[in-house]
């Protein structure tokens, strides 16, 4: 299988291995757990992308995975592969979607009825529904389901203004 690197983006970069049966701990701006892996992602040799399948994805921290390949089930296979990047190609996933979500971190986050709300502070990563995680100036945490529906404006890295359904944050 041959790739072209132009017709895929950067996913990650491979940043330690992880225990002995070949799992590896990938750093990430990107949800992995939004993302469907059908087809094999490209870690990058020698400037080479070679093809592999993800085998296991468990979130280790917001922008760390550890993650299983299939075929790598050593850690002495996985080290040779720890400092290189991931690629995957553009058409194997909704990758905007995903940049959007990551750039919700620390911003304001504003309703158009109530107002500011408070500042992102996490993504709470449900299958098919994430939630943003609002730290309000109270202390309380409000749970906000990521609709694009409710997104009426969007500055990246600065805040986000949401048109909420009525009864939303009244739970």
């Amino acid at each position: 299988m041959s790739v072209k690197v132009s017709d895929c983006f950067k996913l990650g970069s491979i940043h330690k291995t992880h225990g002995v049966s070949g799992r590896l701990i990938i750093k990430t701006d990107y949800n992995l757990e939004l993302l469907e892996f059908e087809e094999p992602v490209f870690v990058v040799v020698d400037g080479l992308p070679v093809p592999v399948f993800l085998e296991e994805i468990t979130e280790r921290t917001f922008d760390s995975y550890i993650v299983k390949f299939e075929l790598i089930d050593t850690i002495e296979k996985a080290r040779e592969f720890v400092g290189c990047d991931i690629l995957a190609p553009k058409h194997s996933a909704n990758h905007e979607r995903i940049d959007f979500i990551t750039q919700v971190i620390g911003i304001e986050v504003h309703d158009k009825k109530h107002g500011f709300l408070g500042v992102c502070n996490g993504i709470e990563t449900i299958p098919g529904n994430p939630l943003m995680i609002i730290n309000q100036e109270n202390g309380n945490q409000l749970f906000i389901p990521i609709v694009d529906e409710w997104v009426i404006d969007f500055t990246p890295s600065k805040r986000i203004v949401l048109n909420c359904p009525q009864g939303l944050l009244s739970l």
